[in-house]
């Protein structure tokens, strides 16, 4: 059992590596610097969740 959860784990991972370009990369860091603004769909969205 352990066998296969390993296995999982590691197919899982690599799955979930996402490689950028060097241009990726640059804009995917200036985003995370950008202030959030969430847009109308998402604020209606938190409103109708409360």
């Amino acid at each position: 059992m352990s066998a296969f959860v390993r296995e999982t784990d590691t197919r899982i991972a690599a799955d979930a590596v996402l490689a950028l370009s060097e241009q990726e990369s640059r804009r995917f860091l200036a985003a995370l610097d950008e202030p959030f603004s969430p847009n109308a769909r998402l604020e209606r969205a938190t409103e109708e969740a409360y």
